[in-house]
C-alpha cells in the first residue's frame, strides 16, 4: 500500500507573539540599564541657596590641580586638557543650543582655572550654565 503525500510542510515561525516579546524585551533593558553618576572628589564651595541641577546636564569638574574632566552627561567624566572644554562645549552646542553645563570646581580650586572654563563656554556661545555648590546651613537665632 502506498500512502500519498499531501504536500510538504514549511517550517514557520509563528509571528502574533512577536511584538509581547519584542515590547518585554524593552522594557527589560529599560528597567536593568544602570545610570552612571558623577562621583569624582571635589570639595564644593557653599551657599546659602541651592537649585537642583538639571539630570542629564554636560559636567566639567575642575579639581583643586587644575585638572579638568568633561562628561555629556551620559556617563562618567574622562580626564582632558582644559584647553579641550572648547571643542567639548562646541560639539554639545552644536547638537542641542539648549544644552546644560555644570561646573563642579573645588572650593580649593585657583579662581583663574574655572575663569578660563567659563571663557571657553562663553567663546562658544553657551547660555546655560551653572555653578556645583553645597548648602550652607543658616545659623538659627534664639
Amino acid at each position: 500500500m502506498r500512502f500519498k503525500r499531501r504536500g510538504s510542510i514549511k517550517a514557520t515561525i509563528p509571528s502574533s507573539s512577536m511584538g509581547d516579546i519584542a515590547f518585554l524585551l524593552i522594557v527589560f533593558f529599560i528597567v536593568t540599564t544602570t545610570f552612571s553618576v558623577d562621583k569624582s572628589k571635589v570639595n564644593l564651595p557653599q551657599s546659602l541657596e541651592r537649585e537642583a541641577t538639571v539630570p542629564g546636564a554636560a559636567i566639567i569638574v575642575i579639581d583643586r590641580d587644575g585638572n579638568v574632566l568633561l562628561s555629556s552627561g551620559d556617563k562618567n567624566p574622562e580626564p582632558r586638557g582644559i584647553d579641550d572644554v572648547t571643542i567639548f562645549a562646541l560639539n554639545l552646542v552644536a547638537r542641542a543650543p539648549q544644552t546644560q553645563f555644570t561646573i563642579k570646581a573645588s572650593r580649593d580650586v585657583e579662581y583663574r582655572y574655572v575663569d578660563k572654563v567659563l571663557e571657553q563656554l562663553r567663546d562658544v556661545n553657551a547660555r546655560n550654565i551653572s555653578l556645583l555648590t553645597v548648602q550652607k546651613v543658616r545659623a538659627s537665632a534664639g
